[in-house]
């Protein structure tokens, strides 16, 4: 399996369960201590006194830094929240000193056995950030890292993003052919964007025949997405690090053109054997990949491409290649990329890890230049050093919270919405076993 087409299928597998890998959550880890024998945290207080409090069962101590960017931000205001499974709200809060560092006091280690969660954020021009969800003492074990963004206005028309990956799923629908399409963007740099007042954050392409498009699944949610021809824009705050947007449209044939402005680090197209014999110029044909089930999918491939134009064709397609087993991950794929679950949360999107570091902020709503839309409970940073809750339960309290934090200064109609959502998603909380 390649790893793109493993890419592609670990990205439907957390669609279907109702959030993509990554996001919401980014702490730094510090694997290597100058003392082998005395760990100390950042105020200097050796760590045995973090062993003690969860040996004892009494207050925990939480150690961390705020940062603007990559550098300390002091006189930042931290805010420690709790998160259950029939409440949540903010616990305590302190001001940042001079160096960025912070220290808070957990009234407890989380208890496992509710998905009980502790967090802390900083709100900075207008935006909100988040540390990584504490669900144990594993989460303590090293410095807890907020990282914070100024904000910078995008052009109208949206900010030319890198693209790393773009997957495209076909199948056979009943007005035509069915695309599932996955775009990857990241944003380099130290900024997070948002948009003009009417305008767009970023934009990306799909096919003028493209019919009933639509959001299906990602890290920008259907409120902040519009359509127009041959157009997806994205109106909400986009910080460092990489995005998913997954869309789903209708084509009649699969004659249709597909432009891919700037830079695409990768380009896959999987179409089943089923269709029509296929030519896209601008991509290769690579070897074809069957499910369990026996479906074999044809694949096309494409790397390193500036400003392509991709040119499908129904026609004499390439000569029959050997047939690899992709086994389950395309099942889920299959499964999991057409459904679009209710994630809801603060939001600008989730904000990821970048390049050299580990990210994951989520800005809430911006009383900054733009008015922030609310976003899916989970964005999507692929660091495998910040890694996301691990469970669907500590997804959706850590969702909560961030709704909770967005109620606070909301007007009537904002109030309404965040608590529908919220009633939504302690629903699926009482659902799970």
């Amino acid at each position: 399996m390649t790893g793109g087409v493993g890419r592609i299928a670990l990205l439907a597998a957390c669609v279907a369960t109702g959030v993509l890998p990554g996001t919401v959550v980014g702490q730094e880890t510090n694997p290597t201590h100058a003392d082998p024998v005395v760990r100390r945290s950042p105020t200097g207080r050796p760590t045995s006194f973090l062993q003690d409090s969860l040996r004892l069962g009494g207050p925990i101590p939480l150690e961390g830094v705020l940062l603007r960017g990559e550098e300390p931000m002091p006189g930042g205001l931290v805010v420690l929240h709790r998160v259950g499974a029939v409440d949540a709200g903010p616990v305590d809060s302190v001001r940042t000193g001079a160096d960025g560092r912070f220290s808070l006091t957990l009234p407890r280690l989380p208890d496992p056995e509710t998905g009980e969660i502790y967090f802390a954020s900083n709100r900075h021009q207008g935006l909100l950030y988040f540390g990584a969800a504490i669900t144990g003492a594993p989460s303590l074990d090293s410095t807890y890292t907020i990282q914070a963004f100024d904000t910078l206005r995008a052009p109208a028309a949206g900010a030319p993003l890198e693209v790393e990956v773009r997957y495209l799923l076909v199948e056979a629908s009943e007005r035509g052919w069915g695309i599932t399409d996955l775009v990857q963007p990241r944003l380099d740099g130290v900024n997070t964007l948002v948009p003009e007042p009417e305008g767009a954050t970023w934009a990306t392409t799909l096919p003028l025949e493209a019919r009933d498009p639509r959001v299906v699944g990602g890290d920008f949610p259907p409120e902040a997405t519009t359509f127009g021809p041959g157009r997806a824009a994205v109106a909400m705050p986009i910080s460092p690090g990489s995005r998913q947007f997954v869309m789903g449209y209708e084509v009649e044939s699969l004659d249709f053109d597909l432009e891919l402005p700037g830079s695409t680090s990768e380009v896959e197209v999987l179409v089943p054997e089923s269709a029509p014999p296929l030519q896209i110029a601008g991509l290769t044909p690579a070897e074809p990949i069957e499910t369990p089930e026996g479906i074999t999918y044809r694949r096309y491939l494409g790397v390193a491409l500036t400003d392509a134009a991709l040119e499908f064709r129904e026609g004499e397609g390439p000569g029959q290649l050997p047939v690899r087993e992709l086994g389950v991950l395309l099942a889920l794929l299959l499964a999991g990329l057409g459904v679009w679950v209710v994630r809801r949360g603060q939001d600008g999107g989730p904000v990821g890890a970048g390049a050299g570091g580990t990210r994951t902020h989520l800005p809430a709503e911006a009383s900054a230049p733009a008015p922030a839309a609310p976003s899916s409970t989970a964005a999507s940073t692929a660091d495998p050093a910040a890694p996301p809750p691990t469970s669907p339960r500590e997804r959706i309290l850590f969702a909560i919270a961030r709704l909770d934090e967005e109620l606070e200064g909301a007007d009537a109609v904002r109030t309404e919405r965040i608590r529908g959502e919220r009633a939504q998603l302690m629903e699926r909380l009482r659902e799970l076993p």
